[in-house]
């Protein structure tokens, strides 16, 4: 499996991110209103040419932080999870983050993604919380 990470536009991004984050809502639901700041980043990870996984970063601190920045939007369609392609997303995002000097990544991550996220070196540093039509998430991060 060839697996390809490069950097996408928001609009790719949308193409993973709605079915695997928005399932049975409206595609709409799966934009962010950073989608398209001049510092935001998305990244595509791709297999014969299609697209298959995605991930959002941009800077956002958050309280009494510094250099911090959010990873939004981290999806992987159905049929390509386990296959490693989410790792190969992160460590792109990780080193684009540390070439422009920041020093933690974090994110409010899903109930069912939180072992992907400690195998990629994540914490939990909150508690549970609930977003609405969603459901129950933990803000998670790791130094880099």
């Amino acid at each position: 499996m060839n697996i390809v990470i490069k950097k996408i536009t928001s609009n790719e991004a949308l193409i993973v991110r709605a079915p695997v984050l928005r399932k049975n809502q409206s595609p709409d639901l799966a934009s962010i209103k950073e989608d398209n700041l001049s510092e935001t980043f998305h990244f595509g990870g791709f297999i014969d040419n299609k697209i298959v996984a995605t991930a959002t970063i941009y800077p956002e601190n958050r309280k009494h932080s510094q250099n911090e920045w959010r990873l939004r939007g981290m999806a992987v369609l159905d049929d390509y999870q386990l296959h490693g392609i989410g790792q190969l997303i992160l460590k792109s995002c990780f080193n684009l983050i540390q070439n422009k000097n920041g020093k933690t990544i974090w994110c409010n991550a899903r109930i069912r993604a939180i072992n992907f996220y400690k195998k990629c070196g994540f914490v939990i540093c909150s508690d549970k919380f609930d977003i609405p039509s969603i459901g129950a998430h933990f803000i998670m991060e790791k130094k880099l």
